[in-house]
């Protein structure tokens, strides 16, 4: 290895041991040690490698001894430096141990820390002794430390926390670069626990130490308290603290580490949560009055619709039972009136078969033998009042509603029966005006306005028979 990489802790001025007992010991103790162990010249040829050298480099001892150098077991980036730190060990000067990239045999590079000193001979410098140690493993731990370190930074940076630590005899206090860097402080602040006890809220200080006493005391399994501190800008901020206690084999705490978050922002949530529930019970607490009213109203409402209902069944069964009832008087009375209608036809009948056989035969006589005209019509008007009384038409016509006169009623049945107007004043023996005197007057009373209506027509339509008028 170079004379570079064979850096010097102290200078240390050995006498040559050559080739008298010590330098057998020493290459045996050189043999048993598991780092490498070497010997060159000062012009940085090795003169003495140990067993490990070959399995650590990948050389045999055909190539040390064909005069490898120091340089060829370091990578060309490294050369210039460890040139000068041989050269400023051979001077005398301090040399601390040094750090290169070993080159191997087969290409492969491991990081390396060379530990040298200077052998002299009567105060000359004639080589230089020392120990490669691989730093591969230790390399791989400071990376892994490195990447620990960042992710805990990151971490505690986002969650906005950091840690402490509190000797409690002492009273020294240790907080975190991020914890400071959150709360605004520098690396020289806080270094006391009265410092970080200044910094508690005043109103929240005896609660922080309350639950400090209880804690050490064992009287709560853990610590975890929320309160208010003020930061060096002078803001209040809200942190959540908890810690674990390590405690000596009295049981009594030697010092307290935890973590400290800012949980500023939770709080404000927090509190706008409980007055937004503050808000929304009274709004339940008022709806749920509002709620009983209207329940107690709709209960009301029921029981009135329920009584309405009882007294509607009440009314149904009363109702059924007097329809019952007339649905009985119906039938009875449907009874009666066929009973009056049969009697009524056996009566019109009697009454027509008594004017058939004992009437109607004198009058046709007195009709057909009358000389004189006045009698002849009497005799007429007679004939046809007698067919009226029997007649359903004349019902018709004698209603108040119509308001027809004795002489418009005896022309309406004669020109039902077909006779003209001449016919008609010829009978009665009146006039020809008159007979249209009372035409006209039965057309009105009809409501006959147009002459397409027949007057006739509308006569004979009105002669309905009784029978069956009154069945139900």
């Amino acid at each position: 290895m170079t004379p570079e990489s064979q850096s010097m802790d102290n200078p240390v001025k050995t006498p040559a041991v050559g080739a008298s007992g010590r330098e057998p010991g020493f290459r045996e103790l050189a043999a048993l040690l598991p780092e490498t162990v070497y010997e060159m010249d000062t012009s940085g040829r090795f003169t003495y490698v140990n067993d490990k050298a070959f399995e650590q480099f990948g050389y045999s001892r055909a190539d040390f001894e064909a005069g490898a150098n120091a340089l060829d077991m370091i990578v060309p980036e490294d050369h210039q430096r460890a040139i000068e730190n041989i050269a400023r060990a051979l001077a005398g000067q301090r040399v601390y141990h040094s750090e290169y990239t070993c080159l191997r045999k087969d290409g492969s590079t491991f990081p390396g820390l060379f530990y040298s000193a200077v052998r002299y001979r009567e105060g000359q410098p004639v080589s230089i002794l020392g120990i490669i140690i691989d730093n591969t493993h230790q390399k791989a731990l400071q990376q892994r430390l490195g990447e620990r370190e960042s992710r805990y930074s990151m971490a505690t940076e986002a969650g906005l926390s950091g840690v402490w630590d509190h000797e409690l005899q002492t009273g020294r206090m240790v907080i975190d670069a991020s914890l400071k860097h959150l709360l605004g402080f520098g690396d020289d602040d806080i270094t006391r626990w009265d410092a970080w006890q200044s910094r508690f809220h005043p109103d929240d200080v005896a609660f922080f130490m309350d639950e400090s006493r209880k804690y050490i005391k064992g009287l709560i399994p853990r610590y975890e308290v929320k309160g208010r501190i003020v930061d060096n800008f002078g803001q209040v901020r809200w942190i959540l603290i908890r810690a674990v206690a390590e405690r000596d084999a009295s049981g009594w705490v030697r010092r307290m580490i935890g973590t400290a978050t800012d949980i500023t922002r939770l709080r404000q949530v927090e509190i706008e949560l409980e007055s937004a529930k503050a808000a929304l019970e009274a709004r339940v607490s008022a709806r749920t009055r509002a709620l009983r009213a209207a329940n107690r109203a709709l209960r009301d409402v029921v029981r009135e619709k329920i009584k309405t209902a009882r007294a509607l069944k009440q009314r149904e069964a009363e109702l059924e039972t007097k329809t019952a009832k007339l649905q009985d008087l119906n039938t009875a009375l449907r009874y009666l009136l066929k009973k009056l209608d049969r009697e009524k036809n056996e009566f019109e009948e009697k009454m027509m078969a008594d004017l058939r056989d004992l009437v109607y035969p004198y009058l046709n006589k007195l009709i057909r033998r009358s000389r004189e005209r006045e009698v002849h019509a009497l005799a007429t008007i007679l004939d046809n009042h007698l067919k009226a009384i029997v007649s359903p038409f004349s019902r018709h016509l004698t209603s108040p509603a119509l308001n027809l006169t004795p002489a418009e009623l005896n022309v309406a049945h004669m020109v039902k029966s077909g006779k003209t107007t001449r016919e008609i004043a010829d009978t009665l023996n009146v006039a020809y005006k008159t007979v249209e005197t009372h035409r006209v007057n039965i057309r009105r009373k009809l409501g006959l306005t147009g002459r397409s209506n027949n007057l006739r027509t509308c006569l004979m339509a009105m002669e309905k028979p009784l029978k069956g008028i009154r069945d139900i």
